[in-house]
């Protein structure tokens, strides 16, 4: 396996400690490799619990996971979702952040558990 797509987004694999990581090359947004690739490094244990449970957020000093905030520009993170994968967003979404990225990516709770599931079905 040498990407993982999300409808018409390749996301690229590389290499890890205990399997395959997104490798964070364009046009994967950066927060969301920081997340996946967080939570496979250990980092961000408590993930997929905060997934299942649809809790609010999820917060590490590095990265963010968290429903949107009514500050979030939701119509904006909404369109750039489906302009990248080709995907509806849903209303059942995250908004992912990375402290060294200004850039926040929405991404639908479903979606981000399936990358889960399936990096960790390949490890």
């Amino acid at each position: 396996m040498d990407s993982l797509n999300l409808g018409q987004l390749a996301l690229s694999l590389t290499p890890g400690p205990g399997g395959p990581m997104l490798s964070g090359a364009a046009p994967c947004p950066v927060a969301l490799s920081a997340v996946i690739n967080g939570y496979r490094g250990g980092m961000l244990k408590d993930l997929r619990q905060v997934l299942a449970t649809g809790a609010l957020e999820s917060i590490d000093q590095a990265v963010v996971v968290a429903r949107p905030d009514p500050d979030d520009d939701l119509e904006t993170l909404r369109s750039e979702w489906e302009s990248l994968t080709g995907l509806p967003a849903g209303d059942d979404v995250y908004v992912l952040k990375a402290s060294w990225d200004r850039k926040r990516f929405l991404i639908p709770r479903a979606a981000l558990l399936s990358i889960l599931d399936r990096l960790e079905a390949v490890r």
